[in-house]
């Protein structure tokens, strides 16, 4: 009965073991039959005839560009730096900042110098608009007029889907005006005429509209705008804030939120599928067992 009892556990790590192996097996099983049945060796001419057309039909697809593709060349970036500098001397680092932009083929847009109150600090403002590709250098060069950097921000905004979209409906707006200049030549009552030119006004007012909106995009992405802030005191400097953005955390929450429902889905299949069918396999024996032990015992009474 004791030695019975002792083999109880080595049953059942064995057939554990056993269920495991079994398991592993016909995984790869399945894994070498399904290489197999794909196999370049077994393969007919039907097959090979459609990979080909795939493949073909693939490369054509990959040649023509999808419609939410940009139609420009490249990234459209426009950038906006704030810049807040410590500094012994404001006129001085002031006009070293304007002599920069001037060799950097940059233009000033607005530029101020006012004292502070009662304690007649100066305060400096410059704002300048440059090209983007002497963005970074320029901001590399006026670092270096500062005592200490207070606070630096740059944002970089993504404008290539407005300026494609807006590119697209101005090919069409165009399209329209070809189409009725050459309706308004076949035209032949006054009143055609009258209608056909006052859809082509509109037409042409939504080109200008478009155009203009085209030309103002190009310079947010063709120049790059900077403001820079002097003071000799640091408390003189505006106060700058990291803007609170709810709607982001909100998004972080809830994809927080998805992945613990998701992780406690998963755990709960993997229960289900594996632990069960494994206890129940294992029980079946023990019971087998038990009952054998309990006969073996009752005869011996």
């Amino acid at each position: 009965m004791a030695r019975l009892k002792w083999l109880i556990p080595l049953l059942f790590a064995f057939l554990f073991g056993l269920y495991l192996s079994r398991f592993s097996n016909e995984s790869k099983t399945f894994e070498n039959s399904t290489l197999e049945k794909i196999s370049p060796s077994q393969t007919t001419p039907l097959f090979d005839a459609a990979v080909d057309q795939s493949l073909s039909s693939s490369r054509q697809k990959a040649s023509v560009p999808e419609p939410d593709q940009p139609l420009s060349e490249g990234t459209l970036i426009a950038r906006t730096s704030s810049l807040s500098f410590l500094v012994s001397d404001v006129r001085l680092s002031l006009s070293g900042l304007e002599n920069l932009t001037k060799t950097s083929q940059g233009e000033i847009i607005n530029s101020q110098i006012s004292e502070e109150g009662q304690t007649g600090r100066l305060l400096a403002s410059l704002t300048l608009r440059l090209p983007s590709d002497k963005h970074q250098n320029f901001l590399d060069e006026s670092r270096k007029l500062a005592q200490k950097i207070v606070w630096e921000e740059t944002q970089a905004e993504d404008l290539t889907r407005q300026v494609v979209d807006l590119e697209a409906r101005l090919r069409n707006a165009k399209s329209s005006e070809t189409q009725l200049l050459r309706l308004m030549e076949r035209s032949a009552s006054v009143s055609d005429i009258l209608g056909v030119q006052r859809e082509l006004n509109q037409t042409r007012e939504t080109i200008e509209i478009l155009q203009a909106q085209l030309d103002n995009l190009g310079k947010r992405t063709s120049f790059a705008t900077i403001t820079i802030y002097l003071a000799t005191e640091e408390g003189s400097l505006p106060l700058s804030e990291e803007k609170w953005r709810p709607l982001n955390t909100a998004k972080n929450a809830l994809r927080a939120f998805i992945k613990l429902i998701k992780l406690s889905l998963n755990i709960v299949i993997w229960l289900a599928i594996f632990t069960i069918p494994v206890f129940i396999l294992l029980l079946i024996p023990l019971l087998l067992l038990r009952k054998i032990l309990s006969r073996s015992s009752l005869r011996r009474k």
